[in-house]
């Protein structure tokens, strides 16, 4: 999906795929924060190995999954003001 925009995927993307779901979000948001963290510890590994350049390409890796994860706590948030008006 972040690919497919771009790399500007937003809350309303979100909710045109999951609908108002919160526990399918909530899931999608727990898996790609784990994604995310993965890809920041294989950074700091290979840089404790001296691999300077898989640290940054690992470190680039956790980019998209930190933006998802952004987008997915937006969706949340939106979702939940529905409810509240």
């Amino acid at each position: 999906m972040d690919a497919e925009s771009g790399g500007k995927v937003d809350a309303d993307d979100i909710v045109s795929v999951c609908g108002p779901d919160r526990a399918k979000i909530g899931r999608f948001e727990a898996f790609c924060t784990e994604q995310a963290e993965s890809w920041r510890e294989y950074a700091q590994e290979a840089m404790l190995r001296g691999e300077s350049a898989a640290a940054e390409e690992c470190a680039l890796e956790a980019v998209p999954w930190d933006r998802v994860v952004r987008a997915l706590r937006s969706a949340l948030v939106a979702i939940k003001n529905l409810d509240n008006v």
